[in-house]
């Protein structure tokens, strides 16, 4: 056996023993294997007088807890099953696990004292300060941190974004899909129709925080929105990597950007936000979609039994979400992009809660290319749609 095997076979050993382990994340997928999960989180929990392992997997459609014992565990089996990344923190060490594109094991073991927290009902840690001067000076907080009611939504809408994206990063700059950023180069950020920027400056301060030095534009077609922006980022002491434009997306100039981002740009504006990143070879984006009205309009109402459907125009609405965001992500993956539709905040903070992941894997050869093109164009045909995205990229 390896060393690297050896190494991984220690983590996974953790994994099984109540007394040892503090918490266990499985994530990514390597190279042509499909895993049942996006990531699966392990932790022990006390429950009455007994230690169970927590098991929280996170799929596309839902996140699962199960609480099982210790010895029903198969850890290897889950390994196996196609995961790409391991992280185990024991009481003792944490040990990382990656896979490199040669299917190589890469392991790291360091020693570390992480303390074990058994409580069943853990509160989410918030990634985001309510009490520092942007959140006050954008209005997100009264002068005392405090978070003012009114902004509990949009609050948790941006602090998602941020939960989302952190490990994106993280695992792009692992897999030099991102170089690493220094001041010297930092990431480059566009935050499409950025409005009052609570986006923009919450995730360009998150990230300076985590050690990830970044420059972020933010983009609104409002002159009035570029001026109010400008004003705060001066009295934060942040031109110098925050800036804002008023132009619309689609008469943006191109520029190489590394994220790309869109929080509720308004109807075909997220296409915009969409084409304008794949055009810029953006490795990462995340666009959660507003309103759907340009398909909607052109949805025909002569579809065979979906006719009864349509004819009902609050399930016409919500079919119309659907469609529209379906051949978006397609549209995605036409461009080389690895992408999905999550729900990314709970209905409470917004109905408009779905939200498009894209990370830039690789360009398609001219054969897959052509299958999910044809995959769109079925879709798009049946329901005589032509969506904007599709336009802008000739497809």
């Amino acid at each position: 056996m390896s060393e690297g095997a050896d190494r991984i076979a220690l983590a996974l050993s953790i994994t099984t023993n109540p007394h040892r382990l503090v918490r266990a994340i499985f994530s990514g997928r390597r190279r042509n294997m499909n895993p049942e999960f996006e990531k699966v989180h392990l932790r022990p929990v006390q429950i009455g007088s007994e230690v169970k392992l927590q098991i929280v997997t996170t799929s596309e459609e839902k996140v699962r807890t199960t609480n099982i014992d210790f010895a029903e565990f198969e850890p290897e089996k889950l390994w196996h099953s196609g995961f790409a990344n391991l992280l185990v923190e024991g009481t003792t060490e944490s040990i990382t696990a990656r896979f490199t594109k040669k299917g190589e094991p890469l392991v790291s073991i360091k020693p570390a004292r992480n303390p074990q927290n058994l409580a069943h009902d853990q509160t989410r840690a918030r990634l985001l300060n309510t009490d520092s001067e942007f959140a006050v000076r954008l209005g997100l907080a009264d002068k005392s941190g405090r978070l003012k009611p009114s902004m509990r939504k949009k609050f948790a809408q941006v602090e998602e974004f941020a939960r989302i994206l952190l490990p994106l990063v993280k695992t792009a700059i692992g897999r030099q899909k991102i170089h690493t950023p220094s001041l010297a180069r930092p990431l480059t950020i566009v935050d499409h129709g950025c409005g009052n920027a609570y986006l923009t400056f919450a995730l360009h301060l998150f990230l300076l925080e985590q050690g990830l030095p970044n420059r972020i534009v933010g983009i609104d077609k409002r002159e009035d929105s570029r001026l109010r922006n400008q004003d705060a980022a001066e009295k934060l002491n942040l031109t110098e990597n925050v800036t804002f434009i008023a132009e619309r997306i689609q008469n943006l100039a191109q520029a190489p950007t590394d994220i790309v981002l869109a929080l509720h740009a308004c109807d075909t504006a997220t296409d915009d936000a969409l084409a304008w990143a794949v055009q810029n070879s953006a490795r990462i984006v995340l666009a959660a979609p507003c309103c759907h009205q340009d398909l909607q309009r052109q949805m025909s109402p002569e579809v065979g039994p979906w006719s009864l459907v349509v004819a009902n125009p609050i399930l016409k609405q919500r079919l119309g979400d659907i469609l529209t965001d379906s051949l978006r992500a397609q549209l995605m993956r036409v461009c080389g992009y690895r992408t999905d539709v999550i729900e990314f905040v709970g209905d409470e903070h917004t109905p408009r809660n779905a939200m498009i992941r894209a990370i830039l894997d690789e360009r398609l050869d001219h054969s897959r290319r052509t299958t999910e093109i044809l995959k769109y164009r079925e879709l798009a045909d049946f329901w005589k749609v032509r969506p904007r995205l599709g336009e802008f990229l000739g497809i």
